[in-house]
């Protein structure tokens, strides 16, 4: 290799570098074959943005890194089972570059992350496992946060605070089997006429703080607001046998 090359690999280096920590990229490599399946290599950014130490061979421990895992949120797109998807890489059976959302619990801080991952396979043995795989994750936790924020205010009433038609028809296609209760307040009207609109939005926020009350006391009962003084209990997997 002559000065002119390493000079040249020293530049793109530091341009690399420069690119990885600018961008905030957590890189992470895997070597079955070198460190086994439980060991990996991570740079400083990824170590901080999940909590990580290193051990004295400054490798880190793939135990570590899934118990700081969390659940993600139902409505949060992308998101992947990020365990599931690691056993799949490590067997081998994932092709291209898998992305996802997951999310993690800061091992030092507690704080609580979404990061994106990108990561793909580098070499596999003869019988298709992973030899290698790498990739990197992007802390985007402002985003999500935001995304969510806006899930919920679309399927969230406004005055109540309690699930809105648009969740609970939403919900309906994923539910199989139960009752349905619905009700609305009687001469509601009057009240808004004889004290004001005010007084009765007070009664209706009472009425919703009671009806959610009383569906906590309940296995799988889940309140619903769906128009003025209308409101709607789905209690899932109920035996109507009973009634």
């Amino acid at each position: 290799m002559n000065i002119n090359t390493v000079t040249q690999y020293y530049q793109m280096k530091q341009i690399y570098d420069l690119a990885i920590k600018s961008g905030n990229l957590g890189i992470f490599y895997y070597n079955v074959e070198r460190y086994g399946k439980s060991l990996f290599i991570a740079n400083d950014i990824y170590a901080n943005l999940i909590g990580l130490e290193p051990n004295e061979l400054g490798l880190f421990k793939l135990e570590d890194f899934e118990e700081s895992i969390i659940t993600v949120e139902e409505d949060v797109t992308g998101k992947n089972d990020t365990k599931r998807m690691l056993g799949l890489l490590m067997e081998g059976r994932v092709d291209g570059t898998t992305d996802n959302i997951l999310k993690v619990r800061n091992r030092k801080t507690k704080e609580e992350l979404y990061l994106l991952s990108s990561s793909k396979i580098q070499s596999r043995f003869e019988d298709g496992s992973m030899r290698e795989f790498g990739g990197f994750v992007i802390d985007v936790t402002t985003r999500i946060e935001s995304e969510i924020n806006k899930v919920v205010y679309a399927y969230t009433d406004d005055l109540t605070g309690l699930p809105n038609k648009r969740r609970l028809l939403k919900d309906m296609r994923e539910r199989t089997s139960g009752i349905g209760i619905y009700m609305d307040l009687d001469n509601f009207k009057k009240v808004n006429d004889k004290y004001g609109h005010n007084n009765g939005d007070r009664v209706l926020k009472l009425f919703s703080a009671a009806l959610q009350n009383v569906c906590s006391e309940f296995e799988h009962a889940y309140p619903y607001r769906l128009h003025g003084d209308e409101f709607f209990v789905f209690v899932e997997s109920f035996d109507v046998s009973v009634v």
